[in-house]
C-alpha cells in the first residue's frame, strides 16, 4: 500500500497530462499531495489525468499554460498561489525535434533551435523565478525543505540518433544543475533525473533502434514511464 506521506503539500508538474510527467503526477497523488497538473494543447488528456489523481483520493486541477512565456510560468505560479505555498516543483515540460544524421547541422533551424531552448532550459530557470517566493513559504510554514526536481534528458550525456538538438540543449540543463550554488539556501533542495526513451507520441512512427538504455547503450526497447518509477 502507497504510504500518505505527502498530505498536505503542494506540488506543480509541468508536462504532467501524459507521459512521465503524468506517472509523476499520479504517484504524488497516490502519496497524498495536492497536485496541479499541467499542459500546453493536450487538454483532453491533462482532464483525464487531474480524474485520474482525483481517484487516487488528492485534490488536482489542470492549468494550460505555456512554460516558455512569462505569462505562461505567472499563470502556474498564480494558481500555486492559491494554496498559500508550494512544496513540490516538478520541472517536466519538455519537447524536441528529431534529426536523424547528426552530422547535418541543416536539420534544425534557428527557430527549431531556439523553441527548443525556450522550454526546456529558459522555462524551468523562469518557472523557478516565479515560484521561488513560494517555494520558501513552504519552508517557513512547515520546517521542511522545498524539493524542486528537474527532468532533463540521458540525450544530454549520451547523444542520441534522433535528438540531435535535444542533445545541445539538455546539455546544457546538465551544465547548469551541475554548478556550485554559493547562495543555496537551506529552504529548499535542487535535483535532476535523467531517463532514457520510453513509450510516448513523441517518439511513435520513429524507428526504436535509436532508443537509448539508461546505461547509455543503444537498444531496441522502449520503457514503460510508469514502470518503476520512484518519486
Amino acid at each position: 500500500m502507497t504510504p500518505r506521506d505527502l498530505e498536505g503539500r503542494t506540488a506543480l508538474v509541468t508536462g504532467s497530462a501524459t507521459g512521465l510527467g503524468r506517472s509523476i503526477a499520479l504517484k504524488l497523488a497516490e502519496r497524498g499531495a495536492s497536485v496541479i497538473i499541467n499542459c500546453t494543447k493536450s487538454i483532453a488528456d491533462g482532464e483525464v489525468t487531474v480524474a485520474d489523481c482525483q481517484a487516487a483520493g488528492a485534490q488536482a486541477r489542470l492549468v494550460q499554460a505555456d512554460v516558455s512565456t512569462d505569462e505562461g510560468c505567472q499563470k502556474l505560479a498564480d494558481a500555486a498561489a492559491q494554496a498559500g505555498r508550494l512544496d513540490i516543483l516538478v520541472n517536466n515540460a519538455g519537447i524536441t525535434k528529431h534529426a536523424r544524421d547528426h552530422s547535418d547541422l541543416d536539420a534544425l533551424s534557428r527557430e527549431d533551435f531556439l523553441h527548443l531552448y525556450s522550454v526546456n532550459v529558459a522555462g524551468p530557470f523562469i518557472l523557478l523565478q516565479k515560484t521561488k517566493d513560494l517555494l520558501v513559504e513552504a519552508h517557513r510554514q512547515t520546517g521542511r525543505a522545498s524539493a524542486v526536481l528537474n527532468v532533463s534528458s540521458i540525450a544530454g550525456v549520451a547523444g542520441g540518433g534522433l535528438l540531435g538538438g535535444l542533445c545541445c540543449v539538455q546539455g546544457r540543463v546538465q551544465y547548469d544543475d551541475d554548478q556550485p550554488r554559493p547562495g543555496a539556501r537551506p529552504s529548499h533542495s535542487c535535483q535532476r533525473r535523467l531517463p532514457g526513451f520510453y513509450r510516448h507520441p513523441l517518439v511513435q512512427g520513429h524507428d526504436e533502434r535509436g532508443a537509448i538504455q539508461q546505461d547509455g547503450s543503444r537498444g531496441r526497447r522502449f520503457r514503460a514511464p510508469e514502470r518503476g518509477f520512484r518519486p
